[in-house]
C-alpha cells in the first residue's frame, strides 16, 4: 500500500509539474468589464453535435517538463505541421470544434485563443496581448485554472474552472472579450470545508475538471478535493440547458442536488449518447475504477474496479476504452467490456499519456520513457487492431483533437 501510495504521489506530482509549473498570470486584459449574471432562460441556445467531414486533422499538444511545449497536426497518418505555438510554458489544452481549434491556457496562464486550422498560428481573437481573451474575473489576482471546453454549438461552449465555485458560458464566435463570457453557473454549493487545528476554516472550491454536453444537459464532474487529496464524496451536477437550472437528480434526499459518485478520486470523463464514462484512480484506501452515469435515468453505476484509470474513451461503437495506472510511468490500454478488462495491443508497462477517438478510430499518445520515444498509435475500435504508428515525435503528446475540415 505504501509504495502504491508513493507512486500516486510522484504521478500526481509531475501532473502538476507539467501543467502547472509556470505560473505567470498576463495582468494587461485584468480591467476588462464581463458579464456576471447567473445563467438563466434568456441564455438558452440550441444544442447541436459536432459535424463531420471526410478530412480531418489531429492537432497535438505535446510537452516536457523543463523543454516547453508545442501543437503538431497530423493528417492521413503523418506530421504535417511541427512546433506551432511553441512556448516555454506547459500548462495548455487543445480542442476542436468545426474547422477551428482552440487553446486554453490553464494553471496561472487564464488565457483562450480561437484559430482556424489553415492559419494555426494566427490568433483570431484581437487583444492588445495577442494571447486571446483572459479566463479571469475582472481584476482578479487568482487563477481561475480553467480546464477545458464543451461545446454546445458552433459557438457556444462551457467553461469549468478548478480553483472557482463558478464555472462561465462562454461565446466562442465573440468578437470582442466584453462579448466573450456569457453567464456563470454557480456550484458553491459543492464547496468543501477543513477544520484546521487552530480550529480556523479552510473552503475549497468544488475542483471542477470536465464538463460534457449531451443532448439536453451540461454536466460538470468535480473532485472536491482538500488540497490535493479526495476526502469527500465526488459529484457530478446536471443543467437543463433549457432553463439553465441545476437539476435535483435525488429530489426525496436533502442536501446536493447533483449525482454522487461511488469512487472518490475521478480523473476523466467521456460521452456516448447519453451514458457518461468517468475514470478514478485508486488513492490510499479509495478503490479506482469506471463509472457509468446514465443521463435518461440520472443514476450511477461502478462498471469496473480492477484497476485505477487516469483517463477514459468510448468511441462511437460503444466501446469503453481507459488506461490503466499501475505505477509511475506503468500503464496499459485497456478495452472494458461487461465490467472486466482486457489488454489492447502491445501496451503493458508503457507510458501512455493521452487518449482520444474520432467515430471509430482510437488515438493513443504515448509519452517519453528512457530511450522509449514519444509516439502516437492509432486502433481501430471495431477489432482493435492497430492501424498505424507516427513517430517519433519530439515531446511527449498530452492533449489530442480533432479538427474537422
Amino acid at each position: 500500500m505504501k509504495t502504491r501510495l508513493l507512486n500516486l504521489i510522484l504521478f500526481s506530482f509531475s501532473i502538476l509539474l507539467l501543467t502547472g509549473c509556470d505560473l505567470k498570470i498576463d495582468d494587461s486584459n485584468s480591467d476588462t468589464d464581463i458579464n456576471t449574471a447567473l445563467c438563466g432562460p434568456e441564455h438558452a441556445t440550441a444544442i447541436t453535435a459536432q459535424s463531420t467531414s471526410s478530412s480531418y486533422i489531429g492537432v497535438v499538444k505535446t510537452a516536457e517538463y523543463g523543454d516547453g511545449s508545442n501543437l503538431i497536426f497530423i493528417e492521413n497518418n503523418a506530421v504535417t505541421e511541427t512546433n506551432l505555438l511553441a512556448s516555454t510554458e506547459t500548462d495548455y489544452v487543445v480542442s476542436s470544434r468545426s474547422g477551428h481549434f482552440y487553446y486554453l491556457g490553464r494553471d496561472g496562464i487564464d488565457t483562450f485563443q480561437k484559430y482556424y486550422h489553415t492559419s494555426p498560428e494566427t490568433g483570431l481573437y484581437q487583444t492588445d496581448n495577442s494571447l486571446g481573451y483572459s479566463t479571469r474575473e475582472s481584476g482578479s489576482e487568482i487563477s481561475p485554472n480553467a480546464q477545458n471546453i464543451a461545446f454546445i454549438n458552433d459557438s457556444i461552449a462551457v467553461m469549468p474552472r478548478r480553483s472557482e465555485g463558478k464555472a462561465w458560458i462562454v461565446d466562442t464566435s465573440a468578437q470582442t472579450e466584453e462579448d466573450f463570457k456569457i453567464c456563470e453557473l454557480d456550484l458553491s454549493a459543492y464547496n468543501t470545508q477543513k477544520i484546521n487545528d487552530d480550529s480556523t476554516v479552510t473552503t475549497y472550491p468544488p475542483h471542477m475538471f470536465a464538463a460534457n454536453v449531451s443532448e439536453n444537459y451540461v454536466t460538470i464532474t468535480m473532485q472536491r478535493l482538500e488540497n490535493y487529496t479526495p476526502v469527500e464524496s465526488a459529484y457530478v451536477a446536471v443543467f437543463n440547458t433549457n432553463t439553465w437550472e441545476e437539476v435535483d437528480t435525488n429530489p426525496s434526499i436533502d442536501g446536493l442536488k447533483g449525482i454522487k459518485l461511488n469512487l472518490k478520486n475521478p480523473q476523466g470523463t467521456s460521452l456516448n449518447g447519453e451514458n457518461l464514462y468517468i475514470s478514478s484512480l485508486v488513492y490510499a484506501d479509495n478503490s479506482g475504477g469506471i463509472e457509468k452515469i446514465n443521463l435518461d435515468t440520472l443514476t450511477v453505476e461502478t462498471i469496473n474496479t480492477e484497476a485505477g484509470y487516469s483517463s477514459v474513451n468510448v468511441t462511437e461503437n460503444g466501446n469503453i476504452y481507459a488506461i490503466s495506472y499501475n505505477g509511475w510511468k506503468n500503464n496499459t490500454l485497456v478495452n472494458i467490456t461487461n465490467g472486466t478488462s482486457t489488454t489492447v495491443g502491445s501496451t503493458s508497462g508503457k507510458y501512455l499519456s493521452s487518449l482520444a477517438s474520432r467515430n471509430n478510430e482510437l488515438w493513443l499518445g504515448y509519452g517519453l520513457k528512457g530511450d522509449e520515444q514519444p509516439k502516437i498509435e492509432l486502433f481501430d475500435a471495431t477489432d482493435n487492431s492497430k492501424k498505424a504508428e507516427v513517430s517519433p515525435l519530439t515531446r511527449s503528446p498530452v492533449s489530442i483533437s480533432i479538427i474537422e475540415k
